[in-house]
């Protein structure tokens, strides 16, 4: 699954009338630009247990693939399409607003799990490490 910068009706629109009954993982793909998260139907999200996001690194130039801004609008949609998250793992490098994962990780009553060993907490704007 990945982040788009679609307008929501577009980004929603191939999952929609789709069920995962045995839906447990989803592997979170995030492109420069993208903000939106691709909503399931209903039910389907409340299944997934472990989310692993790709934030979208660039080593060379060291780039963030998304500002701040960006995984504020993410994280606040995961934790609303994925409520019963168990395990979330940051697979690479990304930047938010400090404070910000501690509220993600309280939205999620289940989590047990949190791996954000690679994740920058920062009030300085931008992209650029």
């Amino acid at each position: 699954m990945a982040v788009s910068d679609y307008q929501p009706e577009e980004s929603d629109a191939p999952l929609r009338g789709v069920d995962f009954p045995r839906l447990e993982y989803v592997f979170l793909c995030c492109p420069i630009g993208g903000s939106h998260v691709p909503r399931l139907e209903a039910g389907a999200g409340a299944k997934v247990k472990v989310l692993d996001i790709d934030p979208n690194f660039e080593y060379y130039p060291e780039t963030y693939g998304l500002d701040q801004e960006a995984w504020t609008e993410i994280l606040e949609a995961v934790t609303v399409i994925f409520p019963n998250l168990e395990a979330v793992t940051f697979e690479d490098k990304a930047k938010v607003y400090p404070g910000e994962l501690e509220r993600f990780a309280k939205r999620l009553p289940r989590l047990e799990a949190f791996d954000y060993s690679s994740v920058v907490e920062s009030d300085v704007l931008g992209r650029a490490v």
